[in-house]
């Protein structure tokens, strides 16, 4: 019985896909991994009086991201979307006209970076322009 659940289990995480996406994630491409890079990316631009905006799925305050920042003691104003300098946008395309308010608030802003995340997701850094 050992051998042939030790070969039943094998042969099951051998030949069955993953699934597209995480648990927590309803949209497809988007996982843990994704997650990982975007945090990599955002922590290697070594940038201050920043947030993120994730528009992949329901968790726009890029929780996971967040998290992973704060785990190494990197400071972000967790909710501050009014006030930073600079904006990263995890999202398929960077659309301004109908972004949920922390995007929407952001304005006026100018690209600055564009990094290709996966097949379906990029980010985006904007820098917030002085109103004048």
């Amino acid at each position: 019985i050992g051998l042939g659940a030790l070969l039943f289990f094998t042969c099951v995480f051998k030949y069955s896909q993953r699934p597209p996406q995480s648990f927590w994630s309803y949209a497809p491409n988007w996982n843990y991994m994704a997650e990982y890079r975007v945090y990599q990316i955002v922590k290697n631009e070594h940038l201050t009086n920043y947030n993120i905006a994730n528009l992949t799925y329901y968790d726009t305050y890029s929780s996971v991201v967040k998290y992973l920042l704060k785990r190494d003691n990197i400071q972000i104003q967790y909710d501050d979307y009014y006030t930073n300098t600079y904006l990263f946008v995890i999202a398929p395309t960077l659309e301004m006209k109908n972004a949920p308010y922390e995007v929407a608030t952001f304005k006026p802003a100018t690209l600055l970076k564009t990094w290709k995340i996966n097949d379906g997701y990029n980010l985006y850094l904007l820098q917030r322009e002085s109103k004048s």
